[in-house]
C-alpha cells in the first residue's frame, strides 16, 4: 500500500470471518475496524471517514445491500467491496446497485487485496468486478 494511511471497514457477522480480514488487512499504513451489522458499520460510517468498506452481504441483523442503499442514500461515496458465500443472484445485485468490486467466500486474499489497493490508488467511477 501507498505511504498514506488508509482506514478500512470490515462488516460481517461471523466473528471468525470479522478477525481473520481485520487480521490479513491491517498493515504499518492500514487500520481496520470491524463491524457486525449494517447497523454496526453505519454508525462507524458517522463517527469515521473510511476509504474502503468491505462489506458481507447476508447477515441476520441488517444486511450488506440495505448498508450500499444506505451509503448511496446519504451521498457517501466510500467504495464497497461485498463479500458473500450465498448464491450468484446476490453478487449480481450488489454489483447492479453500485458495489466497486465482489468476491464469494472462501476470499482470495491476494485478490481482495488488489482490489483494495486498486481502490487506494484510483478512486472508483463506479468500478465493477465480478470475481
Amino acid at each position: 500500500m501507498k505511504t498514506m494511511s488508509a482506514l478500512l471497514l470490515v462488516v460481517d457477522d461471523e466473528e471468525l470471518v470479522r478477525d481473520m480480514l481485520a487480521e490479513q488487512l491491517t498493515t504499518e499504513h492500514t487500520e481496520v475496524l470491524t463491524a457486525a451489522s449494517a447497523r454496526e458499520a453505519i454508525q462507524l460510517i458517522e463517527q469515521h471517514r473510511f476509504h474502503v468498506v468491505i462489506s458481507d452481504i447476508i447477515m441476520p441483523d441488517g444486511d450488506g445491500i440495505e448498508l450500499l442503499l444506505e451509503l448511496k442514500r446519504k451521498g457517501d461515496r466510500t467504495p464497497m467491496i461485498a463479500i458473500t458465500a450465498q448464491q450468484d443472484i446476490y453478487l449480481q445485485a450488489v454489483k447492479r446497485l453500485g458495489a466497486a468490486y465482489c468476491f464469494r467466500k472462501p476470499l482470495d486474499f491476494e485478490a481482495l487485496r488488489n482490489a483494495i489497493q486498486g481502490l487506494l490508488d484510483d478512486p472508483p467511477q463506479n468500478k465493477q468486478d465480478f470475481s
